[in-house]
C-alpha cells in the first residue's frame, strides 16, 4: 500500500509541511525492539560473550534480526523524525550485514575471522551511506530538506565516517595475520576511503587514508624471523 506521505508529494504537496501523525504505541515498541536486537547483535557478534556462535543457523539469524528491525525502525522514520532512530537504523542493517557476511565468508571461532567480518560489514556499509549521501541530495528543495532522505544526508555523511574508523580499527586487528580475505578488505577498504574522500574531503577522511595505508603495509610485511 502506497504511504499516505508518498501520495501528499503528488496530490497536495504543501501538506507534508504539516507534522506527521503517529501512533503512541509504535513510537514506544520501535525504539525497544531495536534495542533487543541490539543488545542481541552483541551477544552474537562478541567472541567474548558467552553465547558466542559461528554457525550457519545463527548468522542468519542475525542476519533476519538486522534486516527487519532496521527496516522497522527506519520506515517509522517516515511517522516521526528522529536522528536517534536513523542511527538505530543504520547500525542494524550493519548488524544484518555482519551475519551475512559470516556465512559468506565462512567465518570460523577465531577472533581474527571476527574482525575481517567486522572489516568487510563496515567498509561496504560505509560506501552505501557516502554514495546514497550523494544520491539523495535530488530530496533536496533549494538546499532545504522535505524528505526522510533529505534530512538523512548530512548524517549519513558522519556515519560512512564512523564505519571507516571502525574497519581501519580491524584493518589493524587482522594485519598481524596474513590471509587472501584480509588483503581484499585492505583494498577495498582503501578503495572506499578515497571515494569517501573524493565526495566529502576533510581531515577525518585523509587521516584515515593514512592509517589504512599503515595497516596494509604491515599486513603485508613478512613476520620478522626469531
Amino acid at each position: 500500500m502506497t504511504s499516505r506521505r508518498y501520495r501528499l508529494a503528488w496530490t497536495d504537496p504543501i501538506q507534508l509541511a504539516d507534522a506527521p501523525k503517529y501512533s503512541p504505541l509504535t513510537t514506544t515498541l520501535v525504539p525497544l525492539a531495536g534495542v533487543v536486537v541490539a543488545a542481541l547483535a552483541v551477544l552474537l557478534l562478541a567472541p567474548v560473550s558467552p553465547v558466542w556462535r559461528t554457525g550457519v543457523a545463527s548468522s542468519l539469524l542475525l542476519f533476519a534480526e538486522g534486516m527487519i528491525a532496521a527496516s522497522a525502525v527506519l520506515l517509522h522514520l517516515r511517522r516521526q523524525w528522529s536522528l536517534l532512530s536513523a542511527g538505530a537504523g543504520c547500525l542494524l542493517l550493519t548488524v544484518g550485514v555482519c551475519g551475512l557476511l559470516r556465512v559468506l565468508l565462512g567465518s570460523a571461532g577465531a577472533a581474527t575471522s571476527h574482525y575481517v567480518v567486522l572489516l568487510f560489514a563496515c567498509t561496504i556499509m560505509a560506501a552505501l551511506w557516502s554514495w546514497l549521501a550523494e544520491v539523495w541530495n535530488q530530496q533536496l528543495d533549494n538546499g532545504n530538506a522535505w524528505t526522510v532522505a533529505g534530512r538523512l544526508i548530512p548524517f549519513m555523511r558522519h556515519f560512512a565516517a564512523g564505519n571507516l574508523i571502525i574497519a581501519v580499527v580491524c584493518a589493524f586487528a587482522v594485519a598481524r595475520a596474513v590471509s587472501t580475505w584480509g588483503i581484499i578488505g585492505h583494498v577495498l577498504l582503501l578503495a572506499v576511503i578515497v571515494g569517501c574522500w573524493r565526495r566529502f574531503r576533510g581531515v577525518t577522511f585523509a587521516i584515515l587514508l593514512i592509517a589504512a595505508g599503515i595497516s596494509m603495509l604491515s599486513h603485508l610485511m613478512p613476520p620478522a624471523s626469531s
